[in-house]
């Protein structure tokens, strides 16, 4: 999606014709919208009762990050037993905390809880997509039995095996400027509402400096989050060199502090790491690696199967189809994404992202209306536990190997060969084999 103020409109699309590029106009005058919806909800900051502690449900509305936060710690109170929440070791650039909260049955037993696989959720790595953190939010209330309390055995079933951890926003920073869940602001001094990027100083617009070595047009503000994973980074896809740019990568890879506190936290939890799912909006898809390479994954038929699985669980609550797609080629190539970063890197196969509602046919866009938030997290809370029931076992492998030893020797023996000796000549270990493919890729 290109959003373009209306003096670059025009120009914007002289560059897609004379490029024979195919585009849609969605919407003419989205600020206009954003205003609209403003009045509508007739908001004023500090005005209205967002917290969740009136007759109205939390997820009635969006929050800003400090309310998400002191929610979390509020429930983690209530639920004591088997929900803490915790600070990611490090800050962002300009100094905020990033905050999860960690779930499982019988928490505070912490040599049984420290045994089991964690599942980590997270939202909010683009800052405008206020639907993934509103959608953290829901799940955290549906895991510790505030919503869908008829999902209790389920849920109790899976706390029981696994820790779940779900970090609402690891852009904070980039999350409070986009008017920090306010639907009543849309751009000030302090907030711009379709921000995407983080805070840190980029650079001079174009790379242009004047000879003292200040911006010739203006500084910059912002890296493109998703985009400064170190996953394929040199290759630059999808990217812009333009430091003002919605797709700016960074001078290198890490160079964000809120991308190296994530990515810390996860090489030290991934010798149990389950699964990792990062959610985003706009699109209604399932995304599944490779971004940066249009080759098929070596697990790119487990991708597949539970791709499947997740949307048709999703379906079957409000009729909303989402698709399961490769992100190279059913999206956009892109490098430095955390999804690919975490199956490349920490070898963790079930590694996945969403772009929750709207799809690409609604005016919406990144403003999806209030009023389909919780509709969002319910349909989402049958997706994700189409996901932990397809979560990839290790012994997955094994089991083929087995069949195809089995195999081997049955074959031996037709031809007269001694079953032990195929055996020693057999790949034995799956996992080595799939590691070197995907460090080939």
């Amino acid at each position: 999606a290109v959003v373009s103020t209306q003096s670059t409109g025009s120009r914007v699309l002289r560059t897609l014709e004379a490029s024979n590029a195919q585009y849609t106009i969605q919407s003419e005058d989205l600020e206009g919208m954003m205003i609209q919806q403003a009045e509508e909800e007739n908001l004023k900051l500090g005005k209205f009762d967002r917290t969740g502690d009136s007759d109205e449900s939390f997820h009635d509305d969006y929050h800003s990050y400090e309310e998400m936060i002191n929610r979390l710690e509020a429930l983690a109170a209530t639920y004591s037993d088997k929900a803490k929440v915790f600070t990611l070791e490090g800050k962002t650039y300009q100094n905020r905390e990033i905050k999860a909260i960690r779930m499982t049955n019988n928490i505070n037993d912490e040599e049984a809880t420290n045994s089991k696989r964690i599942i980590w959720l997270d939202g909010g790595i683009h800052s405008r997509e206020w639907i993934a953190p509103a959608t953290m939010m829901y799940f955290v209330d549906v895991i510790l039995g505030d919503e869908e309390k008829d999902r209790s055995e389920t849920i109790g079933a899976i706390l029981d095996k696994y820790q779940i951890v779900i970090a609402p926003v690891i852009n904070p920073d980039g999350y409070i400027f986009s008017c920090d869940g306010d639907v009543g602001r849309v751009q000030d001094d302090d907030c711009n509402r379709m921000w995407r990027k983080t805070r840190q100083p980029a650079g001079c617009l174009h790379n242009e400096k004047m000879w003292y070595g200040g911006c010739l047009f203006k500084l910059c503000y912002g890296v493109d989050p998703n985009r400064n994973w170190d996953v394929s980074w040199d290759t630059k896809q999808g990217v812009s060199d333009n430091p003002c740019s919605d797709a700016y990568p960074g001078e290198k890879a890490w160079d964000q502090p809120c991308v190296e506190v994530v990515k810390n936290h996860l090489e030290q939890i991934k010798e149990k790491l389950a699964m990792y799912v990062t959610y985003h909006s706009y699109g209604t898809l399932l995304l599944m690696p490779w971004a940066y390479s249009k080759d098929p994954p070596p697990h790119h038929d487990h991708h597949v199967t539970v791709g499947k699985n997740v949307v048709a669980a999703i379906k079957e609550v409000h009729g909303v189809e989402y698709t399961p797609v490769q992100i190279s080629t059913g999206l956009y190539p892109c490098s430095g994404s955390s999804l690919d970063w975490v199956y490349d890197k920490l070898k963790v196969v079930d590694s996945y992202g969403f772009e929750l509602r709207p799809n690409f046919e609604s005016k919406y866009h990144f403003l999806l209306p209030k009023e389909q938030i919780k509709e969002t997290g319910e349909e989402n809370t049958a997706g994700l536990l189409a996901f932990i029931h397809n979560i990839y076992e290790p012994d997955d492998d094994n089991e083929e190997d087995k069949e195809d030893e089995g195999n081997d020797t049955e074959d031996d023996k037709d031809n007269g060969g001694d079953g032990e000796n195929s055996d020693e000549n057999s790949d034995g270990n799956a996992d080595e084999d799939v590691e070197q493919n995907i460090n080939e890729d």
